[in-house]
């Protein structure tokens, strides 16, 4: 008994004299089937065989893969088709090349990770039914966001959205005119790394004399520059502190399609809701203690020397290790290498799960020698003005006594109560600023 079968599709049972009678034309009747052990027949021995099907059925499996196939490739065609319009449309777009794509920020917006879409396309021909641009992100989950932005001339090569980039994977811009009809159109495949860099003003609002900055490189290829300076991927972040920062910095990669993709992406200050309090012990612990956002994850703190910037005392990483209770963050960071110091800033930083910086301050700690110095120097002063001022009290009140003898009884015990009443607020103005000099 023999089985015939193409692949895993039974086609026929049969005694082995059958297959003989099978070439011949013969048919077999369906009472000399029984269930024997399998036996391979090959495609070519199937095709030969009447009245078996065997190449029905191989050809029923091959369509049914061609069907799927065609379903797939027709899928795709209908979902490029919705982005680029009709057939008798696409005959009459433009097709140019993409030259940058940036993100930027979003001046309308409060909130930190808002930001804009810039495109700037090879456009040379005039438009003049130019009426607006649709912009089209296809993001990781097959989902599209669409925006819209009217034109402002016929030959504009620059526009800008308020779109948003995150989990982008494709950007497709068409330029249309007012019955909706497609003039132009360009497309480009995101590069997945541009948008993990995140950079920061801290400490302070921008100032272009002196300001702060917090770069974190991602996972881009090239270095961050910034200014004079780059930040390298080493796995921390890089801060500029208290020094002279360019307004924009770029970070720029080439994409598959030659597409300069930029992300100039700036979070802006925002300060602490109320004034952390800080202490740093003999031994070098910093503790800090600050009113947080509920979405912060992380503190960093980077504790330097106020007359050399570039002496850091936090670890190479500035995390401070934090405990976050009711919306009170309580850090700690062990500083290295303080010695005798006795003066220190302290800028703080508070990042989100995405890296991205909600809130930083700029603290002192310490003694400040200029202005312990100055009050100083005016105590002292006031010292010295108060005992000259009461030994001339005193000589006047002598004079006057020999003066005039039989008015001394009435005067004499005025003169000794101001004298003493000068004194005791001298050391009351000493003592009272002696205090936070010692603090």
């Amino acid at each position: 008994m023999e089985k015939l079968y193409i692949g895993n599709i039974t086609i026929k049972e049969a005694q082995p004299w059958h297959l003989e009678r099978l070439r011949n034309g013969a048919e077999i009747p369906d009472n000399d089937f029984k269930p024997p052990e399998p036996q391979r027949l090959t495609l070519n021995e199937a095709v030969e065989i009447r009245g078996c099907h065997a190449l029905e059925a191989y050809m029923y499996v091959q369509m049914k893969i061609s069907l799927l196939f065609m379903f797939v490739t027709c899928l795709a065609c209908t979902v490029v088709q919705s982005l680029q319009g009709s057939p008798g449309e696409l005959r009459n777009t433009q097709s140019v090349a993409m030259l940058e794509l940036r993100r930027v920020n979003r001046p309308s917006s409060s909130q930190n990770t808002d930001h804009n879409v810039k495109i700037v396309l090879d456009q040379q021909k005039s438009l003049p039914t130019l009426h607006h641009w649709v912009l089209t992100i296809v993001r990781k989950n097959n989902t599209q966001s669409v925006y819209e932005v009217h034109a402002e001339d016929a030959y504009q090569k620059e526009m800008e959205f308020e779109a948003d980039l995150t989990d982008g994977t494709y950007v497709y811009i068409a330029g249309k005119d007012s019955q909706d009809i497609t003039l132009i159109n360009s497309f480009t495949e995101l590069n997945k790394f541009f948008l993990s860099s995140r950079v920061a003003r801290v400490g302070t609002e921008y100032d272009e004399s002196v300001s702060s900055l917090r770069v974190w490189p991602g996972d881009i290829t090239e270095d961050v520059t910034v200014g004079q300076h780059w930040c390298q991927r080493k796995g921390f972040p890089c801060y500029y502190l208290s020094t002279t920062l360019p307004r924009d910095v770029p970070r720029c990669v080439n994409n598959y399609n030659d597409v300069k993709q930029c992300d100039d992406f700036i979070t802006d200050f925002q300060k602490f809701s109320g004034s952390p309090k800080l202490n740093i012990t003999s031994d070098g612990l910093l503790t800090v203690e600050a009113s947080v956002d509920s979405n912060s994850v992380r503190m960093e703190a980077v504790v330097f020397d106020p007359q050399d910037p570039t002496k850091i005392f936090s670890p190479e990483n500035y995390e401070c290790q934090l405990e976050v209770k009711q919306g009170v963050v309580n850090c700690q960071q062990k500083l290295k290498d303080t010695g005798n110091q006795q003066k220190f800033r302290v800028l703080l930083v508070s990042l989100n799960q995405e890296g991205y910086v909600l809130r930083s301050a700029m603290e002192s700690f310490g003694d400040d020698p200029g202005r312990s110095s100055a009050s100083t120097g005016v105590i002292v002063g006031s010292v010295v003005g108060g005992v000259f001022g009461a030994a001339l009290l005193a000589g006047a009140a002598v004079f006057f006594i020999k003066k005039k003898k039989g008015s001394s009884n009435m005067n004499k015990p005025f003169r000794q109560k101001d004298i003493s009443s000068e004194r005791y607020d001298i050391v009351s103005v000493r003592d009272h600023s002696s205090k936070p000099m010692d603090a």
